[in-house]
């Protein structure tokens, strides 16, 4: 008996393999284009990103994670979901600019690289944490105003 393919199967099996051959082409052009020296400091950006991921960014995440739910016990649980995704965005954005900050401090004043090392780093740095901040705070103060409302209104009923 026979089993028919499903559009969605057929859809997924495509996607698959794709997805099968990008990785393929990507793996091709890696060794086809960088020497042994550059795949061998690819490997080890790879190996510090794994270790600052999960050494560092994983549990400082997951502690504030916690914070946040022992100090926002009355807020809503959509107000905590929204300060941990602002929290989470605000620390994969800091750990991708703390190793440009490194470099234009390595590289001098003005930086040797002109093209990746321009810009004032630390101070956008500071004013997206701000912005971050900024609409996180009105976004929650939104959704805990528009519960409040909500329970006058269920409780009027």
């Amino acid at each position: 008996m026979k089993q028919q393919m499903t559009t969605m199967t057929a859809v997924r099996l495509g996607l698959g393999i794709l997805g099968i051959a990008g990785v393929a082409f990507g793996a091709y052009s890696l060794l086809a284009h960088l020497g042994p020296t550059a795949l061998f400091g690819l490997a080890a950006w790879l190996a510090a990103a794994v270790l600052l991921h999960d050494g560092v960014l994983v549990p400082l995440t997951t502690v504030a994670g916690h914070g946040v739910r022992r100090m926002g016990g009355n807020l809503q649980p959509l107000s905590r979901n929204l300060i941990r995704g602002a929290l989470m965005m605000g620390a994969v954005l800091t750990l991708v600019v703390v190793p440009l900050l490194a470099a234009q401090q390595r590289n001098g004043n003005p930086p040797i690289n002109n093209t990746v090392l321009q810009g004032n780093y630390g101070s956008a740095l500071a004013i997206l944490w701000g912005i971050l901040a900024f609409a996180t705070a009105a976004s929650v103060s939104a959704v805990e105003h528009y519960a409040r409302g909500v329970k006058r209104q269920i409780s009027r009923s």
